[in-house]
């Protein structure tokens, strides 16, 4: 980074002030940056390397420009030529396009008023003109497809331009048949859009009775809730898939005949090896609980279809899942996708997001009964969980189960209250409950036991780290201080691969391959929470806008494409869950739950993610920082706000008035500086920001002093920033003294752990090894230690830069 970006004030990771904004927000709020250089960085920590956003201020951007008058006659110009070219298409000459004609006695007659209620109903009216004019255009498309139909067995008519020069069909349906298919196409997809419109009138029956038969969509019932409309759009990407690879083989096969017998020979073999392949992939079980991988099985199915008998079989099962689970009737004959209108999808989304819940409430009777509470409370303690819980899902009723969880929660909490519970056993259970039902917002993560030894949490990521500091992006000392939580044993194998790499060997750098690296498995989650939430979007897309050309979904486009990336991202991160090492039980539930939720739908954004991911004290120590703003919004007043309001009592100066402007920057810039001392980490000293502070708070009193503030109320606003001032240096360092307790607390952890371990010779290889639950158990006996982001060690240090 430049010496200049280093001087820029630096914001920790979404802290930084309102009017700092980055270029993809100013081009959404429709500025841009008007060529001002960066004024401040927001700056991360990620993976060992540090991630930098460039900030500009809002306040001097501009509008994005906008078109210009030579411009958009450019863009009408470009506009007239293709209405041009599809009149000519349609047989109207450029002269009948632009001669202007009789526009009718409509135009010239008097509209009189009826006299009566003024009170018109604008909505009934609004609605009538709607279905006038879909019919209207209606009959206009249906007179233009007869017309079609008729040109097409006409001889020597106008159909369109050949680079320029008008072409006529030598014989009857000779090059219009793409006349009469458009005309068709162009009057379907109005009928189909406007149905809620026109009714189910007798002249339309018939053709919507098409529409449905030979449309991969049909319009008759729409599907409902998350679980039916994904599922939808997997229907008809399978479908539509199994018909294009079909079509193509088709196409190859006729290929090869017109090339001769050994092309013909030739693809015979290479189909052979695709059927038996197909075959061997058909014959594997179907992993049901991937629904995405259900949809490829379900394209292979369809597409060996009547040619392979484990297809045939595949099929059936596939498409009575579609049809049982979610009332989506796929037609292997017709190639087709429509709704069942007696199945209540609704009702069934419902229950599934209840029974997410249920399940993640009923992991934390799975947790607490294997824990080391004291026997003697233990079993009233389950009592009360068990009655928090309940029996089952009201499958009747399931959002009950949902919209009361906050009421059951605070039910258990009365209960546990009164049991004699010690402080650290009540600890631990607020945290698991919370923690497995996904909400911690009134956990304090700094008092909460530890779960996970950090020294196991650090081996999954000391591949990514060694592969950083084989390429010199990580400093020794750094190195030393991520390796200090962990065992000593394992602190000597890695500054063994250290002096092999100093050394110019190429050790291999997975030293524990099977422990879970948990910043890469968030970065998988979130990309599969991505698109999850594009797969629903275009499942809504579909239904709501009525896609133009849905044979067409799902064949070489985005859709595809995040299918299969789905379907083994599903099975990857479940994988993940399931088998990795260095999680404890507490976290696969929460793993599992959370997986449940974007596939039901239930969580489809980031911000739907629960609070706490993970139980290890980096994660806990870093949502605890990023709850440092909420703690500084709560006591620090909005400064521009106050200042605002006491000089408009004082002073009758316009909001628009450039000194009132003058006032709103300076308090502004003041607010931003005592919000920084507050949070700390801005770069600056103690004696800077005071300095800092009393020159913008002094430029404040002057603009005051301009727009005609009276003394006593520019006394108020004085009084009001010092107080701002001095709370924000009692808060930062109350927050200072928090963040110190991190680092204090693991380190005595570790030292019990280390003291507690037997000593014996350093384990070479792989084979180093230490049992991935064995801090759940000690964090049971012992106060609650967490641990934070980074660590210190003089003495690791050293040994890594030897």
């Amino acid at each position: 980074m430049s010496a200049q970006h280093d001087q820029l004030d630096q914001y920790d990771w979404m802290t930084a002030p309102s009017h700092f904004m980055t270029r993809r927000q100013l081009r959404a709020a429709g500025l841009r940056p008007n060529g001002q250089d960066v004024a401040a960085l927001m700056v991360r920590v990620r993976r060992g390397r540090r991630l930098v956003a460039h900030l500009y201020d809002s306040r001097r951007a501009a509008p994005k420009r906008t078109a210009s008058p030579a411009q958009l006659i450019a863009i009408a110009k470009a506009v007239r030529g293709h209405q041009l070219a599809a009149a000519l298409r349609r047989g109207i000459t450029e002269q009948q396009l632009t001669t202007a004609g009789d526009p009718g006695a409509a135009w010239t007659t008097t509209v009189v008023t009826e006299k009566g209620n003024p009170m018109s109903d604008n909505q009934t009216t609004t609605k009538e003109t709607e279905e006038s004019v879909a019919r209207e255009h209606a009959e206009y498309l249906r007179e233009q497809l007869i017309q079609a139909e008729k040109d097409a067995r006409t001889p020597g008519l106008f159909v369109g331009q050949v680079e320029g020069a008008p072409h006529r069909a030598v014989g009857p349906a000779e090059g219009v048949g793409w006349v009469v298919d458009y005309a068709r196409r162009e009057l379907h997809t109005h009928l189909a859009a406007s149905r809620h419109l026109l009714g189910e009138h007798p002249d339309w029956k018939p053709r919507y009775d098409e529409i449905d038969d030979a449309a991969v969509i049909s319009t008759k019932v729409a599907p409902v809730g998350h679980g039916q409309r994904v599922a939808h759009l997997r229907a008809v990407v399978a479908v539509n898939q199994s018909r294009y690879r079909r079509e193509r083989r088709a196409r190859e096969y006729d290929i090869a005949v017109g090339e001769g017998q050994a092309s013909v020979d030739e693809l015979n073999a290479l189909m052979a090896e695709q059927a038996e392949a197909a075959k061997e992939r058909l014959s594997q079980p179907v992993r049901w609980a991937n629904p995405d991988g259900v949809a490829l099985r379900l394209t292979d199915a369809l597409t060996w279809r009547g040619e392979l008998d484990v297809a045939d079989d595949q099929v059936v099962r596939l498409v009575g899942s579609f049809a049982h689970d979610w009332g989506v009737i796929v037609d292997p004959d017709k190639a087709t996708v429509r709704i069942n209108p007696d199945h209540d999808a609704a009702e069934r989304q419902r229950f599934d997001e209840a029974a997410v819940l249920w399940d993640r409430e009923s992991a934390v009777i799975d947790i607490v009964s294997a824990s080391g509470l004291d026997p003697e409370i233990k079993g009233q303690v389950m009592e009360a969980i068990h009655r928090w819980r309940g029996s089952e899902v009201d499958y009747y009723d399931p959002q009950q189960h949902i919209d009361n969880q906050a009421a059951r929660r605070e039910q258990l909490g009365a209960e546990l209250a009164e049991l004699p519970l010690p402080a650290e056993d009540r600890a631990y259970l607020d945290l698991t409950v919370d923690y497995l039902r996904g909400d911690v917002t009134g956990v304090d993560l700094l008092n909460t036991p530890v779960s996970v030894d950090p020294g196991e949490e650090a081996r999954g990521r000391m591949a990514e780290l060694l592969t950083l500091y084989a390429g010199g992006s990580i400093a020794p000392q750094e190195m030393a201080t991520e390796i200090a939580v962990m065992t000593p044993q394992d602190q000597e194998l890695l500054r063994e691969i250290g002096r092999n790499i100093r050394d110019g060997n190429k050790p291999d750098l997975r030293v524990w391959p099977d422990y879970i690296d948990r910043d890469e498995f968030t970065e998988s989650l979130l990309n599969y929470l991505n698109d999850a939430e594009e797969q629903r979007a275009e499942a809504d897309y579909i239904i709501d806008n009525f896609h133009p050309d849905p044979s067409e979904l799902g064949i070489n486009d985005d859709i595809e494409s995040r299918l299969h990336r789905m379907a083994a991202a599903h099975d990857a991160l479940h994988d993940t869950v399931k088998t990795s090492r260095g999680l404890v039980s507490t976290e696969r539930h929460q793993l599992t739950s959370v997986l449940a939720e974007i596939e039901t739908g239930r969580v489809l954004t980031r911000d739907q993610l629960p609070e706490l991911l993970f139980l290890d004290e980096r994660t806990k120590s870093e949502v605890d920082d990023l709850r440092e703003s909420a703690v500084i919004n709560a006591v620090l007043p909005d400064l521009p706000q106050e200042v605002s309001e006491r000089v408009t009592a004082a002073t009758s100066i316009d909001a628009d008035n450039p000194v009132r402007q003058v006032i709103s920057t300076a308090s502004e810039k003041l607010h931003d500086t005592v919000r920084s001392v507050a949070r700390g980490g801005s770069g600056r000293t103690v004696e800077q920001s005071r300095e800092l502070f009393l020159a913008q708070r002094n430029a404040l009193g002057k603009a005051l002093g301009r727009a005609g503030v009276d003394r006593d109320t520019m006394g108020e606003i004085r009084t009001m920033i010092d107080a701002s001032a001095k709370t924000a240096a009692q808060t930062r360092t109350e927050l200072n003294n928090r963040r110190a307790q991190w680092p204090t607390r693991v380190d005595k952890f570790i030292a019990d752990r280390d003291h507690a371990a037997p000593a014996g010779p350093a384990p070479a290889g792989r084979a180093c090894r230490t049992r991935s639950d064995r801090a759940a158990t000690q964090a049971a006996a012992s106060e609650p230690v967490p641990a934070p982001a980074r660590y210190s060690s003089t003495t690791a240090g050293q040994e890594m830069q030897r």
